[in-house]
């Protein structure tokens, strides 16, 4: 039973809200055209409502955990992977720190690129590359212990990634950035019918939103930007934009975005 099953027993009776998950996407540009990709997620939330709610697990010892993985080091045996993309993800990594007692928990996954153009591939493929190699299953150390239900929703690209399996389109070049989903109505549908995306409906009535949030930070000052709850920075290198679940279940065009420097 995955964290958040667990979650809707706990909260079945209680109208309590609270944020459950944070979700942050960051691209990072810089004047060469070369930046990061990062996805991160904060989940602390969950773990904060299930130990005020309790558990059936509450005088086990709590896991404390801090782990960076390399992806180099998970391409040196046997993997599917073409020379291609080892070489576009051989620097990527993915980090996790846990701490059960003061209810923290946290994933970073980035990957840096060497220039504007190879990003789509890297937002696109990230996650699908980690589970090929098997990233999450080491984070989780399944091979020693029992993977604890929480970093297993982690490796759930659907669970959190906004836009994950809709038709999309996602330009990267030097002077703009943008994502547009291309089926939104089709896309609405899907989700409507998704028995996880109903699991985290009844998730975010109970416990608080889930939130989207992705940041473009750019070399030189924006000159145009657009999207839902967007935010520039004072020195207009930074912008953001916000969705949360039911925004995107109920319109999904809102995570599209454009941001132009």
């Amino acid at each position: 039973m995955t964290i958040i099953k667990k979650l809707l027993v706990f909260v079945s009776s209680t109208l309590i809200l609270h944020s459950c998950i944070d979700i942050e996407e960051i691209i990072t540009i810089k004047e060469d055209n070369s930046g990061t990709y990062s996805f991160n997620m904060d989940m602390g939330g969950m773990l904060e409502f299930a130990k005020t709610m309790g558990s059936d697990n509450e005088k086990k010892e709590k896991k404390k955990r801090d782990t960076l993985i390399y992806f180099k080091d998970m391409m040196t045996g046997e993997t599917d992977l073409t020379p291609q993309e080892k070489e576009l993800y051989k620097d990527a990594t993915a980090k996790v720190k846990l701490d059960e007692g003061n209810a923290e928990m946290k994933m970073q996954v980035q990957c840096p690129f060497q220039k504007i153009e190879q990003l789509p591939e890297i937002k696109e493929n990230l996650f699908k590359i980690a589970k090929r190699l098997k990233v999450f299953d080491k984070i989780a150390d399944k091979e020693n212990k029992e993977a604890t239900a929480s970093e297993e929703d982690m490796a759930d690209e659907k669970m959190i990634s906004p836009g994950a399996g809709a038709k999309n389109e996602f330009i990267a070049k030097p002077g703009k950035v943008s994502f547009a989903i291309l089926n939104s109505s089709d896309y609405k549908k899907e989700l409507m019918g998704d028995s996880s995306a109903a699991m985290m409906q009844q998730m975010t009535a109970l416990m608080g939103e889930i939130k989207y949030k992705t940041t473009i930070i750019t070399p030189k000052p924006v000159k145009k930007y657009n999207g839902n709850a967007a935010s520039l920075s004072a020195d207009k290198r930074s912008v953001s934009f916000i969705t949360n679940f039911t925004e995107m279940m109920e319109a999904p065009e809102k995570l599209g975005y454009l941001v132009e420097y």
